[in-house]
């Protein structure tokens, strides 16, 4: 009985774990059907990640010369790291953040950092055009559930615990020319977000 209940914890975690980088689904985990009384299970409820613009300008130049110009970003989104925990979760959150790292295939920050709260100051040249240029800063921002589950008597798993975890990769700058197209995520971002 054991050996059975062993092999369908495993094949039931192997499902649990093939879903838990996509979307959202139940909190507790009732794939795992078969759970040793007493026993417990922790792993992600869901993980997301997406582009995030926290600095933006737009320019024209229509002197009919090349100009340089020095642009001031004004900060838009400031996205911080950290957690809220449920319950008694025992895993601090830099070791959760550690592991949404391998998650969701990011570098993260860990707790208490956030994106500059300050203007990002470049400077661009822009050809003589009646073209509108976004110019942005952003960065990629992740987010998800830590989740403790517990196995009652009637062998069933219930979610006993979970810590919100939120945190965010490194700064990326560029520009894009808003009649242009691009496979970049955050010049895409900006364009949709700012083109017109």
């Amino acid at each position: 009985m054991r050996t059975k209940r062993l092999a369908a914890l495993l094949a039931g975690a192997l499902a649990f774990t093939a879903v838990t980088t996509g979307h959202a689904f139940a909190a507790a985990p009732t794939i795992l059907t078969a759970c040793d009384p007493g026993s417990s299970w922790t792993a992600w409820s869901y993980t997301h990640k997406a582009y995030v613009i926290t600095h933006e300008n737009d320019k024209y130049n229509n002197t009919g010369i090349t100009r340089t110009y020095t642009i001031t970003e004004e900060v838009e989104t400031v996205v911080t790291a950290g957690a809220e925990a449920t319950f008694n979760t025992s895993e601090k959150t830099n070791v959760v953040i550690g592991k949404m790292e391998v998650a969701v295939g990011l570098n993260l920050h860990y707790e208490h950092a956030h994106t500059s709260k300050s203007s990002v100051t470049s400077s661009f040249r822009i050809p003589s055009s009646d073209h509108l240029y976004i110019f942005y800063n952003g960065t990629r921002k992740a987010w998800g559930k830590w989740s403790h589950f517990h196995c009652d008597s009637a062998q069933s798993w219930h979610t006993t615990a979970y810590k919100k975890v939120k945190s965010f990769a490194g700064s990326s700058d560029g520009s894009i020319r808003c009649d242009k197209s691009t496979t970049n995520g955050l010049a895409k971002l900006a364009k949709k977000k700012y083109c017109f």
